[in-house]
């Protein structure tokens, strides 16, 4: 925090763009952050913060040479360096991106973090060139980096070696070309990359010249693979290392400077002097050799160490200062050692960080004070991660820590790097070992825990760090043996192909081996809970869910009801007859894609699943090519009969470079955002494996679970809901029109500190929404509804089954004025726990025969509204060897018969993301607005422990800040045969 802190403050930074996940951090930075909420929906939040006043507000004039971004680097004075890149300059570098290979038939693969500018390199630059960025999230560039290249299909990589290590490229055959940067690479690995056929170079480039400059194309012959090439960018120069007035000899080794219109403008603020040296202005012979240099072109000593080959490329030798490279992050020594002696000033006399070893281990060698010899390196290096480990990044937190008697030194008075190392690399090799050794005989494995696991973990950790078996104890933590994220992510591989779960996490937050092995369980098995999986008869008729029935098309047509309509493209070498048996394959063999509706003689619904021998769910596939029009086959088709359509342009055999498309129209009452995913990834294998796997079935879930009626379940439900009434606001007094038009709002509503203890973000939402209505309805006693996900965990593998389970429950908040805002959290809470084993049951079921409440009023499910948007819908999905296909977000036909829709997600304790949507007839946009500013404003006042006494006062303050649309009680009181409407939480 002390880092990004130390970075926004030196820009003056006021606004400040993150995600969701990271709005916490954001609120302690900046006066004022920007989150973005859901496909592309941004809310701007004041954070409390001192604001910087604007010396003008119409728009600032942007011209070529202002700066266009900021990257920052390790800094020489204890500081981060911010480095200035102008608009022209940064185009200058993207320009030459096609040197590199990237082009507008790349696919990169965006691995980098995004605090390194080989991600804007590879986001910008690509869609520059006209290419395209294929991004991975943060889960899976640590857990499943293989799985998202499958995924993804890259087919071009800047990355590190010690990444490229842990590809098993057998796993990604598409990626044609491999760019490493960073760190050298190892013989070993350069031969087998270059055994797979795939294209190698090895990249140089800096921060201060915009990133890579020169790439170098390896072959299998070379005797060493430290060569640069040669820049078609800028003007590369050799010069003295100690003069760079002095131009050396071909074949003598200097100083690169690097010359051209791709330099950064410097750096911001006060770097040191050391560093603001690097920037230069043209040397004296410069104006022989290239005249228009001193004014118009930039010029960089880059302080890395070249030669000249005999080809002209240039071969790199290492830093001539302290700079060091670490597993590829760059990192300055002197900023280490800054803050190490900042933060062990009375203890340590000198230290010097240097990488040691083979695995270019950062290590800090420490000369202590008089009166501290009694110190330990072990006990010193704990408390030096403490120590630095909030103020640097993880990979600047010295691994080890030697204990030295003096720091040797040159006969100039220099430091010499080289005797530090070579005296010491070999003790720490023996010291680290003979420790390990020694603590693993004090430890035996305690009993019960399971061993077999320990094992399987021992003999993962030898294959991925080469360390002896011998050596492990089930005290043992990852960073004790030697690993670090990039070799957590290779193990967390090989430990899920074993059949266990591990996450990279459970690594990296330094947990004992035993304690890990505790909590290892076995990925999800295939089921054998045989009943599950037995078909329904296709005779057998059952009647529909509540929520399935709320959101069903209608026979006539008129309404077909909630439509969900994704579009697919697949891109690649796809073939079209098998793509199109694949489709037919897709629906014969899930159930669910086979429901069929119909209205019973008595006029309620009823689903059955048509039989996958028979002919009648074929017309659910059209086939047609990519030319033909789709002659409005929507509008003649039957939705309740058949609740899904399927159309398939094909490619055109003359042209296939656009790849065949796929429409799927599909009706909610088939399917729930939990099933979404499975059917496409069933798709994907009923093309690559001409079948799917099983999966439970469809109706057999319906009948055993979700449309069973238990006394115990009435029983709760009457008691909750006793003495209850419905909640009026205006819709009880409106007609539903399905084509009015609606309108929404959108709020990110974010707690710096978390919001309290052991109270879930649900919670939160609920209780704080059971306020605003309070105000709303005029009434103490309210009731809403809100959304259940209908998947029990007692059923074996109902979490993956296809089809529609969600339901709809009421929640009842009955306020009284001695009740503080923490006895109201607690009591929605306990009311959420309590009613999961009774939530089966829908709303209209629990209404008709759990209250008291008028007979018109058991319409009371139609408020219903589906808005999960706690659910990540996948996009990209590997097909085989073809290529991929691609699901855009879906269109939705949906209309609103109630006040307000209230959808809402989280992705930590310390933000809550949610938008209310209402009938536009009903609610003005300045009263809508008001509604969501008073429910931000309940969450925000509920999430403090102590602003509030009671929730007298929160309302109040509520009423006071915003002018709500209430409704008078004795207008409600008459509406008591009118049918209800009513707030839905989903």
């Amino acid at each position: 925090m002390a880092r990004l802190k130390a970075m926004t403050d030196k820009l003056s930074a006021t606004h400040l763009i993150t995600s969701r996940s990271h709005a916490r951090v954001a609120h302690a930075l900046v006066s004022r952050v920007i989150v973005n909420i859901n496909k592309g929906e941004s809310s701007l939040v004041r954070t409390g913060l001192p604001e910087v006043r604007a010396s003008c507000s119409a728009p600032p004039a942007v011209e070529s040479s202002h700066t266009a971004l900021y990257i920052f680097t390790s800094g020489r004075s204890g500081s981060p360096e911010a480095i200035a890149i102008s608009h022209e300059v940064w185009v200058t570098r993207c320009a030459g991106c096609c040197e590199y290979g990237v082009t507008d038939m790349t696919r990169v693969l965006q691995y980098a973090s995004c605090s390194f500018l080989v991600a804007v390199a590879d986001t910008l630059g690509t869609l520059i060139a006209g290419g395209t960025a294929t991004i991975l999230s943060s889960e899976e560039r640590m857990n499943d980096l293989h799985g998202a290249m499958r995924r993804l299909q890259p087919n071009y990589a800047c990355i590190t070696p010690s990444v490229a290590k842990a590809l098993e490229l057998s796993e990604v055959s598409n990626i044609q070309s491999l760019v490493l940067v960073g760190e050298p690479i190892p013989r070993s690995l350069a031969q087998r990359l270059l055994h797979f056929g795939i294209k190698l170079r090895n990249g140089y480039g800096q921060s201060e010249i915009c990133g890579l400059n020169s790439v170098a194309d390896l072959r299998q012959s070379d005797t060493s693979y430290r060569s640069i090439g040669r820049s078609k960018l800028q003007n590369y120069w050799i010069v003295d290392p100690n003069d760079h007035e002095r131009l050396m000899p071909v074949g003598g080794v200097g100083e690169l400077v690097v010359e051209g219109h791709a330099i950064s403008q410097g750096y911001v603020s006060e770097p040191s002097q050391q560093a603001a040296a690097a920037y230069t202005s043209a040397p004296n012979w410069a104006a022989s050799v290239t005249p228009i240099a001193k004014k118009t072109r930039g010029w960089y000593k880059t302080g890395d160490l070249v030669q000249y080959q005999a080809n002209g490329d240039l071969y790199l030798f290492g830093r001539k200062d302290t700079q060091l490279k670490v597993r590829g992050q760059r990192v300055e020594a002197a900023e280490v050692e800054h803050h190490i002696t900042q933060s062990f000033k009375e203890e340590i006399e000198h230290v010097v960080v240097d990488n040691t070893g083979t695995e270019e281990k950062l290590t800090a060698f420490v000369v202590l004070r008089q009166g501290h010899a009694q110190r330990t390196a072990s006990s010193l290096k704990a408390e030096m991660h403490r120590a630095l480990c909030t103020i640097v990044p993880a990979w600047m937190v010295p691994e080890k820590v030697v204990l030295t008697q003096a720091i040797p030194l040159t006969v100039t008075g220099k430091l010499d790097r080289r005797a530090l190392r070579r005296g010491h690399g070999l003790a720490v090799a023996v010291s680290d070992h003979e420790h390990t050794m020694k603590a693993n005989q004090q430890h035996s494995f305690h009993a019960g825990d399971d061993y077999r696991n320990f094992e399987i973990l021992a003999s993962l950790c030898h294959k991925i760090l080469g360390v002896d078996e011998k050596a492990f104890s089930p005290r043992s933590d990852w960073y004790s043996l030697g690993g670090d994220s990039l070799s957590a992510m290779r193990l967390v591989k090989e430990v899920r192909t074993a059949g266990l779960r591990l996450r990279t996490n459970d690594l990296m937050t330094g947990r004992a081996l035993a304690v890990i092995c505790a909590t290892l369980e076995p990925m999800e098995p295939v089921f054998d809970n045989a009943p599950m999986h037995q078909s329904c008869s296709s005779a057998e008729v059952l009647p529909m869910t509540d929520f399935q029935e709320r959101y069903a098309p209608l026979a006539d047509g008129s309404d077909r009801g909630e439509l969900y309509k994704y579009n697919v493209a697949f891109h690649g070498d796809f073939d079209n007859e098998k793509l199109g048996r694949a489709l037919h394959l897709w629906v014969q063999s899930n159930e669910a894609l086979r429901v069929s509706f119909e209205r019973e003689a008595s006029g309620s619904l009823s689903q059955r699943v048509l039989p996958e021998a028979g002919e009648e769910w074929r017309s659910r596939v059209v086939l047609r090519p990519i030319e033909e029009p789709d002659l409005n086959l929507a509008a003649k088709h039957d939705y309740m009969k058949h609740p899904v359509l399927i159309l398939l342009h094909r490619s055109s055999d003359k042209d296939k470079r656009e790849g065949p498309q796929l429409t799927l129209q599909i009706c909610h009452s088939v399917f729930d955002g939990m099933s979404i995913n499975h059917l496409w990834h069933d798709l994907v294998d009923c093309y690559t494996c001409s079948g799917t796997r099983l999966r439970p079935c469809f109706a057999r879930y319906l009948s055993e679970r979700l449309l069973i009626s238990t006394e115990e379940s009435m029983t709760y439900w009457s008691q909750l809901l006793e003495g209850s009434s419905p909640t009026y606001l205006r819709s009880s007094m409106a007609e539903v029109n399905a084509t009015e038009p609606t309108r929404g709002v959108k709020h990110a509503a974010c707690f710096p500190g978390g919001h309290r203890s052991s109270i879930s973000v649900s919670t939160l939402v609920y209780a704080a929404w059971s306020l605003v209505l309070s105000i709303l309805a005029n009434k103490n006693d309210v009731v809403f509804l809100y959304l259940v996900h209908g998947r029990d965990e007692d059923y074996e593998g109902s979490s993956e089954i296809v089809g529609c389970y969600v339901g709809e429950i009421p929640c009842r908040v009955r306020l009284q004025d001695n009740m503080s805002p923490e006895d109201l959290l607690r009591s929605v809470q306990r009311q959420m726990l309590e009613s999961t084993t009774h939530a089966h049951l829908g709303a209209r079921d629990i209404v008709s025969h759990c209250t008291s409440w008028p007979q018109s009023e058991q319409r009371y499910d139609l408020s219903t509204m589906l808005w999960n948007e706690s659910l990540m819908n996948e996009d990209s999905f590997a097909v085989g060897d073809a290529g991929y296909m691609h699901v855009s977000e879906p269109i939705v036909e949906r209309s609103i018969c109630n006040d307000f829709d209230i959808g809402f997600d989280s992705v930590s304790t310390a933000e809550v993301c949610f938008e209310i949507r209402c009938r536009a007839a009903l609610y003005s946009e300045e009263e809508l607005g008001a509604v969501g500013r008073a429910f931000l404003g309940a969450m925000q006042m509920l999430s403090e422990d102590a602003h509030h006494d009671s929730i007298r006062a929160v309302i109040a303050d509520l009423q006071a800040s915003n002018d709500l649309p209430t409704v008078d009680q004795g207008t409600t009181d008459l509406q008591t045969q009118t049918r209800s409407t009513n707030m839905t939480l989903t």
